[in-house]
């Protein structure tokens, strides 16, 4: 699969290009007809309240000829991007259909 991460606006981090290509990879696991992932970490005008904001952008592509499923998410700049990447991917996630495993969750549920 392909991957490639673009920054706007910001300088390159090795650590988000790093977490970037875990959560393409975890994906791909997944959901093996991606074919392509492209991460777009922007940098946003200032906020209201000063602050600056970065948005993450998740595109990815499968290889079924089927189009671009995008998910973003916002986060403050100088913050951990981590979570922002996180609810990107799982935005992306949720836009490739019921066919996707979703992550487990540790409960399980009780029927009486």
């Amino acid at each position: 699969m392909q991957r490639q991460v673009t920054f706007r606006g910001l300088p390159p981090s090795a650590d988000i290009v790093r977490e970037a290509h875990r959560h393409a990879d975890k994906l791909r696991a997944r959901t093996p007809t991606l074919s392509s992932c492209h991460v777009t970490v922007e940098a946003e005008a200032r906020s209201a309240r000063g602050a600056s904001e970065c948005r993450v952008m998740v595109q990815l592509w499968g290889a079924t000829g089927r189009g671009a499923v995008a998910g973003s998410s916002r986060a403050i700049a100088g913050e951990s991007m981590r979570p922002a990447l996180r609810k990107a991917f799982d935005a992306a996630s949720r836009q490739l259909g019921p066919g996707v495993p979703r992550r487990r969750s540790s409960m399980t549920p009780v029927h009486p």
